[in-house]
């Protein structure tokens, strides 16, 4: 009988201490529970102040502020040429003179400016195509055409940038916009609007015709508190971002809170935030995926 007592004694003892470790077990796991591990670093951000600007680009060439072009008689031929290309030419300056029908007939320049192009020579039989080009380069514009989800933001005297590739992609030249077009170019495909872009310094370089990147400034705000476009949640109507506040100097707890926001100007790149957030405050990215810790590890 006494030895059943001693094993009945050994097995409770056995048992109490599998309980202790179990207990222990779950402790320690629940202890677990709260953890998260290192959120990326590429997955934060801290709200800062910088410059922001909304742009628009788009593509053009270089011309004079006017371009006319002055078609021959189809079957006049053509007996003389008075100017060459790029040569200057006052307006009714004789450019051209052709025999048609047994009389002779001029072709003056309709404006002051550059022979840029003659499209025939001594000897040719016209066909009704164009004689000469004649462009004014007393000043000069660039040309566009600009969606209509874009030229809303347009109005004449906003800043833009060149960069003319050909010579140099590092050199920015500034302009501004000239004219918005009010009716769309006419188009079987996308809606756009002729916008004018007056160049306010050009390079010493540059030749009539050169292609532009133009980058057109339609809002800006200096010295704003910003955060990635892309961190910014939006709910009906309203605009939120995940603050993280760290529980630990090793970052490996924290508590995350969905703050609202107002803002300013929003870009495609980085947004204003006029209140709800302050600098040095720090933003999870609404896709990041953060594991949390379970368990034992």
């Amino acid at each position: 009988m006494s030895n059943f007592r001693r094993q009945a004694t050994r097995f409770r003892t056995i048992i109490l201490l599998l309980l202790l470790v179990i207990a222990g077990l779950v402790v320690f796991i629940i202890s677990r529970q709260n953890r998260t591990s290192p959120i990326p670093e590429s997955s934060l951000f801290t709200a800062g102040v910088r410059n922001i600007r909304q742009e628009i680009t788009a593509e053009g060439n270089l011309k004079g502020v006017d371009t006319r072009q002055v078609l021959a008689p189809a079957g006049a031929e053509i007996t003389g040429i008075n100017y060459s290309v790029g040569s200057t030419v006052n307006k009714a300056d004789v450019i051209m003179a052709l025999s048609l029908n047994g009389r002779t007939v001029e072709l003056k320049a309709p404006i002051t400016g550059t022979l840029t192009r003659t499209g025939l020579k001594v000897g040719d039989i016209s066909s009704g195509s164009t004689a000469f080009e004649i462009a004014d380069t007393s000043s000069y514009i660039i040309e566009l055409a600009v969606n209509e989800a874009d030229v809303v933001a347009l109005i004449p005297a906003q800043p833009a940038e060149l960069v003319f590739p050909a010579l140099s992609l590092d050199e920015v030249y500034s302009a501004e916009v000239g004219t918005v077009a009010l009716a769309p170019n006419t188009s079987s495909g996308a809606v756009s609007y002729s916008v004018t872009i007056k160049p306010l310094e050009l390079p010493d370089n540059f030749k009539l015709g050169m292609s532009v990147d133009v980058t057109i400034i339609s809002a800006q705000v200096d010295g704003a508190l910003a955060i990635p476009e892309n961190y910014l949640i939006e709910k009906n109507d309203e605009f939120f971002v995940k603050h993280i506040t760290w529980n630990d100097d090793n970052k490996l707890t924290y508590t995350e809170t969905e703050r609202k926001v107002e803002i300013g100007l929003r870009t495609n790149e980085y947004v204003e935030i006029t209140s709800g957030l302050a600098e040095g405050d720090i933003v999870l990215e609404p896709t990041a995926n953060v594991q949390r810790r379970f368990g034992f590890f």
